[in-house]
């Protein structure tokens, strides 16, 4: 009875420890998850004066453990601008179990997320992306609906000057034109 007893708390023992915000990185491609890797992350981030706990790699991920979640967030843009779009940055927590637990194969119960506080979730958009392919789909509905009505235009087509972008219509005519501003 008091082996198990024993035995029991033993392996509940990761559960107390908790977890420590982290973020982990994982190549896209073929990128190398190396020694150097992890030194160019730790190096952004003493620049940047943002104190983590620790970095650890191994085949094919880094993993940077914080102390506080402010901290994590803050690393987070700061990791992705110095790697670029080779490599996947994302937010994690890893469990705090200490080594001399997880070497006699302790590990704490993952909690669902109803347990652990509810579901966060972040969506990140590629926003010049998303409008450019809003702009070529009413480039094609603009073309359609003055096909439709019979107006005749000379040119509907997506521009940029600058930072501003959009549509531009023009007509044989300003009747077709006004016409078309009635739509």
């Amino acid at each position: 009875m008091l082996v198990v007893l024993v035995a029991g708390a033993i392996y509940a023992l990761p559960n107390i420890y908790g977890s420590n915000p982290a973020i982990q990185i994982s190549p896209r491609t073929d990128a190398a998850v190396d020694q150097l890797l992890e030194d160019q992350i730790g190096e952004a981030l003493v620049e940047a004066d943002i104190d983590f706990l620790s970095i650890e790699r191994d085949a094919d991920s880094v993993l940077v453990r914080f102390d506080q979640v402010d901290t994590q967030l803050a690393a987070q843009p700061l990791i992705r601008n110095e790697l670029g779009r080779a490599y996947g940055v994302a937010l994690n927590l890893a469990p705090a179990t200490p080594d001399w637990l997880t070497e006699v194969d302790a590990a704490p119960m993952f909690l669902g997320l109803d347990l652990r506080g509810g579901v966060h979730f972040l969506l990140e958009v590629d926003m010049p992306v998303v409008l450019l392919q809003a702009q070529e789909r009413m480039v094609t509905d603009f073309k359609a609906l003055l096909r439709d009505d019979k107006l005749r235009y000379t040119t509907v087509k997506r521009f940029e000057r600058g930072e501003s972008t959009g549509i531009e219509l023009r007509f044989r005519n300003a009747e077709n034109r006004d016409k078309a501003e009635v739509l």
